[in-house]
């Protein structure tokens, strides 16, 4: 699952309105009945929380790194983890997507 699906419906729907269909906050606002403060607290929150996300994935192999040896054997997961570079790429297109100023 990707950082960006993690997010909650409220930030993943406010980052839509505004990042992907270009809708200015005053508009974003009034699709979602809420105020205009209250849509950029949500694009700071999500930018945040994507920023989190990237910095645990970026630690991840670090620490995975430094006591290989005392790790248990692996076991078979009901659900594949994602690749890192493949989290690592996508937290990078919601970032930059998220970017100020772009």
């Amino acid at each position: 699952m990707s950082a960006f699906d993690r997010l909650s419906p409220l930030l993943k729907t406010t980052i839509a309105l505004t990042m992907m269909q270009g809708l200015s906050y005053p508009e974003a606002a009034v699709v979602l009945d809420t105020t205009e403060g209250t849509i950029a607290w949500r694009i700071h929150e999500a930018r945040k929380q994507l920023r989190s996300a990237l910095a645990r994935t970026l630690q991840a192999p670090a620490r995975e790194a430094v006591k290989p040896a005392q790790r248990a054997p692996k076991r078979a997961a009901p659900e594949a983890a994602p690749e890192p570079a493949g989290e690592l790429n996508s937290l990078a297109m919601a970032l930059a997507l998220l970017a100020p100023g772009v």
